[in-house]
């Protein structure tokens, strides 16, 4: 004779709750029901026959067992869906809602039995502890549709302004400087996207790195649409606030990558004293190349300096940063997010060297230079 659905019902209900879930509460007493049953009365030290007798029904009536194992967070964010009933189901772990690409730490002692995808939109890790205790299963939410819809966001904006960049090369007059200068303005909107990205995910160790690369990417894009607001009023002498934003893109940037390799444990990072010869070489070089273009210049002191200072800052910085890498202080192996930093900081530096000869002699006009793809 079965048992009435709401007696089977409140049975699965006692096994989810004490950490053998059967599946859905819907009553039937199916081979998932007794295989959890059977799982508890074996735990529970009970004759596992699969009837849930006098002394299961106590068993499962009394207190939920606590684990004497104590677990720490495996990613630094707060747990969201927690253990407990859901609707007609049970939810028999903790889910902690990261991005993509979030470092997995290990929440106690134990061998990882089982590593992988779950229900196709979580990676779960089953981990055998050491001592006999039945524990929650943990499922990380990796957010796999949002950090794909940043991806898709990123890559589009690149392309658009990549494409517009490209395309600026074959028009002239005012729709020239108004289709680079909307290229440049969508690349930087992209940079600021793609680094607000990285810092949500990155780990509190390198939160501020990341908060340094992204107030560069802001100032960069804040630069770029000052001048998007001067195809329209005059623009202002040189050095104006587009140029300090340009600046600060150097800084910022050259500081954060240093934040970020100054935490490994590889290598060694570049110290000031290394870095402040290596600035003085720079501006001799980068003075060498542009002194007859410098010295002809129609542009006042003032001028000639903020033209200048282009290529000392980012090449100096980018000098600095590839120094690290070398030394194995900033390391690349496995981040792409930051060898695409790095690289687009080292071709930009290259920019600046080809674009300020053009711009001391007057000669510059934006979306002509080969500079500009750089």
């Amino acid at each position: 004779m079965k048992d009435p659905p709401t007696h089977v019902a409140g049975l699965q209900f006692l096994l989810a709750r004490h950490g053998f879930p059967s599946g859905t509460v819907d009553g039937g007493l199916g081979p998932r029901t007794d295989a959890a049953l059977r799982r508890f009365q074996s735990w529970a030290g009970l004759g596992a026959d699969g009837l849930a007798g006098a002394a299961t029904l106590a068993r499962l009536r009394g207190a939920r067992p606590v684990s004497p194992l104590i677990f720490a967070p495996p990613v630094p964010a707060t747990a969201g869906d927690r253990f407990g009933a859901r609707g007609s189901g049970f939810h028999p772990g903790l889910d902690y809602p990261v991005d993509h690409g979030t470092t997995i730490r290990a929440a106690g002692r134990g061998r990882v039995s089982f590593a992988g995808p779950l229900e196709e939109v979580a990676t779960s890790a089953l981990v055998g502890w050491p001592r006999s205790a039945d524990t929650p299963r943990m499922a990380l939410l990796n957010s796999s549709r949002s950090a794909r819809s940043v991806t898709v966001v990123v890559a589009t904006l690149c392309a658009l302004g990549t494409s517009a960049t490209v395309v600026a090369y074959f028009l002239t007059g005012r729709v020239q400087g108004w289709t680079v200068n909307g290229a440049w303005m969508t690349l930087g909107i992209a940079g600021v996207v793609a680094m607000t990205a990285a810092r949500r995910r990155a780990q509190p160790s390198a939160r501020l790195a990341w908060t340094l690369l992204l107030a560069g990417a802001v100032c960069w894009a804040f630069g770029q649409a000052l001048w998007v607001l001067w195809l329209f009023v005059p623009a202002p002498s040189t050095p104006n606030l587009a140029d300090l934003g340009w600046y600060a893109f150097a800084g910022f940037t050259g500081v954060g990558l240093y934040r970020l390799g100054s935490g490994s444990r590889t290598g060694r990072w570049v110290t000031p004293a290394e870095i402040a010869p290596l600035a003085l070489a720079v501006c001799a070089l980068v003075a060498a190349l542009v002194w007859t273009k410098l010295v002809n210049s129609p542009f006042s002191t003032v001028e000639k300096a903020s033209a200048l200072a282009y290529p000392v800052l980012y090449v100096s910085a980018a000098l600095a940063v590839l120094q690290s890498v070398t030394n194995g202080s900033l390391p690349l192996r496995g981040n792409p997010g930051v060898i695409a930093i790095v690289a687009g900081f080292v071709l930009e530096a290259a920019g600046f060297i080809f674009w300020c000869p053009a711009l001391l002699d007057g000669s510059y006009v934006a979306g002509t230079h080969p500079s500009d793809a750089l």
